[in-house]
């Protein structure tokens, strides 16, 4: 009955999730072992200069995902763990570029600064947020937007794929990212499906429960995009005990995983 009252936040979860950890004991040891291995390298990882600080910052922020995607998967939230492995591989990318394109870090000021252009010029031009600011602010934030193509990186989007395709993983990228985006990070039909389950003789009726489905596929997507964020950042940080890192352990996980495009 708690389940029913309460969903994932139940400590019934506690219980399945027990009996998952068992089911699946191979894959979840491998996979925080992995971690564990990781928080060790990045944490004896130095940093030199604005490009490697941006890398070292990006690999811990793809770390923290990879912890929140275990913790998501082992207690059946498996739409959500794919939603974070996703951003994971949003970061492998961006370090890839940051180690590889000079430009890169202009790019991400653009994208940045083109985000902010955009939020600021709804608030002044919305009429749903004509109210939320007093006039000296308002007056404030269009010298601002004034200035920006003069004082500041132009604003413009950064397109993830030319990035993938630029540094080599434009495979990755169209393998994991694009997956994952379809059947976990947006509203789609995929996504809905996980939600749906179809009655013998007809019809269908909405669920809500932990799901196991493709977790193991997830286990692999996430290891794979957690291990090229440490490559890329080999590249960056001129690391050879990073890519070592990253070569051995990408051959314990086929072995021990499966190859992610499988």
């Amino acid at each position: 009955m708690d389940w029913l009252k309460k969903g994932f936040l139940s400590d019934d979860v506690k219980t399945w999730s027990d009996s998952l950890l068992r089911e699946f004991s191979k894959e979840f040891a491998f996979s925080h072992e992995l971690n564990e291995a990781a928080m060790s390298l990045l944490q004896r990882t130095s940093v030199a200069g604005s490009r490697q600080v941006a890398s070292g910052a990006f690999l811990a922020r793809a770390l923290q995902s990879y912890q929140a995607a275990l913790l998501l998967l082992e207690r059946g939230m498996l739409a959500d763990a794919r939603n974070v492995v996703r951003s994971i591989v949003e970061t492998a990318v961006t370090i890839a570029g940051l180690a590889f394109l000079h430009d890169m870090p202009r790019r991400l000021a653009a994208d940045n600064n083109k985000h902010y252009k955009a939020l600021a010029t709804i608030m002044l031009e919305n009429p749903l947020f004509e109210d939320m600011l007093p006039s000296a602010e308002k007056e404030g934030l269009r010298q601002l937007l004034s200035e920006t193509d003069t004082y500041m990186q132009k604003p413009a989007k950064l397109s993830l794929e030319q990035v993938a395709n630029e540094v080599g993983l434009g495979r990755f990228y169209n393998l994991t990212y694009r997956p994952l985006s379809g059947d976990a990070a947006h509203a789609t039909v995929d996504s809905m499906r996980r939600h749906i389950e179809y009655v013998q003789g007809g019809g269908q009726k909405l669920i809500f429960r932990p799901q196991v489905s493709d977790l193991v596929p997830t286990l692999r997507f996430a290891a794979s995009a957690i291990l090229t964020c440490f490559e890329a950042a080999a590249e960056s940080f001129g690391n050879d005990e990073m890519q070592t890192f990253a070569d051995g352990w990408s051959e314990r996980q086929f072995k021990e995983l499966g190859h992610p495009d499988g």
